[in-house]
């Protein structure tokens, strides 16, 4: 599966970080008013620690315009924080992640050890300047896309969506996937396993996973792999390249 080109980021810039202090007043004033949809951000953000204003609109809100609105007011009111990098063209959408309210009130409710705001602000400041932060929207974007899809098709369900560092949790050390999904469409079921390529890995790495993915599945944990690739002459060598190693194996066994 092939993905759009990303705009060029200026890599000597630091990106732009927007935490709003709080203080212990605020914790109680700012989290009045709170609604079901302002807790499913909360959640997900929790879960996929950084979204943009359209996934976020994809995964709960519906309309764009309504996400852009009351995300800029969470923002004031510290429940997220967000953050951006000059790109060239244009401007690079905020991108959001918990904020000191937002973070606590999450603890909260599941009953972890409430953070302290600076901790937080640690926290967002080191997604911010992460190299991997970007390989992380974009596999969020995937699921976003496909969360609004089924939002739009009553016939469609995006019944789960697991993070990285949940789904590692069961494949035992033998491979790392970028996500997991189960979906389905029309009463047909599909679980699979994601894997987000930018084009910084050589094939031969790529390569490499689907044969970690072949332990995997006879470990006993047998599930259909999605590699989403940004361009079609990278989808034909690593289509080539598997055909190889494939081939190679037929012959060690004979």
């Amino acid at each position: 599966m092939r993905g759009a080109r990303h705009s060029w980021i200026d890599p000597h810039t630091p990106p732009r970080v927007e935490v709003r202090p709080v203080g212990r007043a605020d914790v109680l004033s700012h989290t009045r008013g709170l609604t079901g949809r302002d807790a499913d951000v909360i959640t997900y953000l929790a879960r996929h620690r950084v979204l943009t204003a359209l996934q976020l609109a994809r995964l709960v809100f519906g309309s764009y315009s309504h996400a852009r609105s009351r995300l800029a007011m969470l923002h004031q009111r510290g429940v997220l924080a967000r953050f951006r990098r000059d790109i060239w063209p244009g401007s690079q959408p905020w991108r959001y992640t918990l904020g000191p309210i937002g973070a606590i009130v999450y603890a909260a409710t599941t009953g972890a050890a409430l953070p302290r705001p600076a901790s937080v602000t640690e926290t967002v400041l080191r997604l911010a300047h992460s190299a991997h932060t970007e390989h992380r929207l974009g596999v969020n974007d995937f699921f976003a896309t496909l969360a609004g899809h089924a939002h739009d098709h009553p016939e469609c369900a995006l019944h789960d969506w697991w993070p990285e560092h949940e789904i590692s949790e069961t494949c035992a050390g033998i491979v790392r996937p970028d996500a997991y999904g189960e979906y389905t469409e029309r009463n047909r079921a599909l679980a699979f396993f994601f894997e987000h390529d930018t084009g910084t890995e050589t094939i031969a790495t790529l390569v490499e996973k689907v044969g970690k993915y072949a332990e995997l599945a006879d470990a006993g944990l047998r599930k259909p792999v999605l590699f989403h690739l940004p361009t079609t002459s990278r989808e034909r060598h690593f289509h080539r390249s598997e055909e190889r190693r494939v081939g190679k194996e037929c012959r060690s066994r004979w």
